[in-house]
């Protein structure tokens, strides 16, 4: 976990000094457990580490996060994608978010950041439409019933040449 913690405070830009603390605070006491000796803690300063932990836990949530989709998209798809996809993830890594598509050894990451920009009053900011509030398999069905896989240019990764136009022509009427 620490080398997990390391790595993601290298790709953060401003992380507040008191999670860096509370993190190795936490790791101690669970070498304390893990080695059966007394954690030195009391039920006071537990409870406050563990609102910490939480707030931290958010903060990661906000700068990093991954779904799996495909469970999701074989629900609605089923009959058009690529059999050889293994893995359909929405990332976020810091403030970009991807759509990786896996089959096989072949890795394909697309960049939709333009779908959730920021300032765009139409489309919302990326933390209204992953809130911390929702599970990954409800976020992952608001993804594939909001995002347009044929705008975004993913489509041909996804899906067959010939489900890609079946879709096409029964839902997007071309």
């Amino acid at each position: 976990m620490h080398s997990a913690w390391n790595l993601f405070v290298r790709q953060i830009e401003h992380l507040p000094t008191s999670y860096n603390d509370a993190i190795e605070h936490v790791l101690l006491i669970r070498d304390h457990i893990v080695n059966g000796q007394p954690i030195g803690i009391t039920e006071k300063e537990l409870l406050a580490l563990s609102i910490q932990l939480n707030q931290i836990t958010q903060f990661v949530h906000r700068h990093g996060f991954v779904i799996e989709i495909l469970p999701v998209l074989k629900r609605y798809y089923a009959p058009w994608l690529r059999p050889e996809i293994r893995s359909v993830q929405v990332i976020r890594k810091n403030k970009s978010l991807f759509l990786e598509i896996s089959r096989g050894g072949y890795k394909a990451r697309v960049d939709i950041n333009f779908y959730f920009e920021e300032d765009s009053a139409e489309e919302g900011s990326i933390e209204s439409k992953f809130p911390l509030n929702q599970t990954d398999q409800e976020n992952a069905e608001w993804f594939i019933k909001h995002f347009n896989f044929f705008t975004s240019g993913t489509y041909p990764e996804i899906f067959t040449s010939e489900g890609s136009k079946e879709i096409m022509v029964r839902w997007l009427g071309f």
